[in-house]
């Protein structure tokens, strides 16, 4: 089954002071306030997501958090991908671990595009 969270976060978390860092900081203490939105993006995963295919995929809050950055920054897949891999708060805003390599563009674009209209709906409507 997919995970649907990062169980620990990372002691070497990072948000510069800086107006993007203060930013991140933010929607991440937001997020991490609304558990639930973690949920409704697991359901939307695991409706087509198979248990024990290939590697271990992303969890269901790294999509949520990947697709908010992608959508405030209005990144395209590539830019995001690159985002992930040259900043270290977005590392941190994602909740990657540090040890595993990050997910490229196909991963992040297959897993993003699974977020259903009516889970977007919902989640603006909370914020």
């Amino acid at each position: 089954m997919k995970q649907s969270h990062t169980t620990q976060h990372s002691i070497f978390d990072f948000y510069p002071e800086h107006e993007l860092g203060k930013e991140l900081k933010f929607i991440s203490d937001w997020l991490d306030k609304n558990p639930d939105l973690i949920d409704w993006i697991q359901r939307d995963l695991t409706n087509i997501c198979k248990n024990n295919a290939g590697r271990n995929s992303l969890t269901a809050e790294s999509v949520l958090r990947c697709a908010i950055l992608k959508q405030t920054k209005n990144l395209t897949y590539e830019d995001l991908e690159f985002s992930l891999l040259d900043s270290q708060s977005c590392q941190t805003f994602g909740r990657f671990d540090q040890s595993k390599p990050l997910p490229k563009k196909s991963a992040l674009q297959s897993n993003i595009a699974r977020i259903s209209d009516v889970t977007w709906e919902m989640i603006s409507k909370k914020y």
